[in-house]
């Protein structure tokens, strides 16, 4: 399930008041990267390197408004409340419930149009939380083309290079 890994990125920081369980506010160090999403999810239990990924203490609560309330103190209100208690301290993070791909390359207009053959290229590289990285604790990688024209698309010449291999 992708909410249990989609991190939002920049999003982790610690409660600073105990939260109480169904309650539709948390008091954190710091909200300024966390987006305002009716399908956010919170997760708690979280490491700042992301080995926690899948994280299945997540859940899917909505975020309906965060506000700075001084240095170091944010009010996240939620949709609904989650359904656990959490101490002071605990750490917690945003996600997105939402399967996506990572697009490598992607089509313009002018491809479309055209009637030759012309290159489309693209790059991916290490692990995180950016667009062109693949997610912490990849293993697999799958080729696909998504195809969101009403024509009809030709691929030929599909070639894959393996610059530098990681031990994982």
């Amino acid at each position: 399930m992708s909410r249990l890994q989609l991190a939002v990125p920049d999003t982790g920081t610690v409660l600073i008041q105990d939260y109480k369980q169904g309650d539709t506010v948390l008091y954190i160090r710091n909200g300024s990267k966390w987006e305002i999403s009716k399908n956010g999810c919170v997760v708690y239990g979280i490491k700042k390197d992301l080995s926690d990924l899948p994280n299945p203490n997540t859940q899917r609560v909505g975020i309906a408004k965060k506000e700075r309330l001084g240095y170091g103190q944010w009010k996240i209100t939620l949709g609904k409340g989650l359904t656990k208690s959490l101490k002071t301290g605990t750490k917690v993070r945003e996600h997105i419930p939402f399967a996506t791909y990572t697009y490598i390359a992607k089509n313009n207009p002018s491809l479309s149009r055209s009637k030759e053959w012309q290159p489309l290229t693209g790059a991916c590289s290490g692990f995180g939380l950016e667009p062109k990285n693949f997610w912490p604790g990849t293993k697999y990688i799958q080729f696909i083309a998504v195809n969101s024209s009403k024509g009809l698309v030709e691929i030929k010449g599909i070639k894959l290079e393996i610059a530098q291999v990681h031990q994982i």
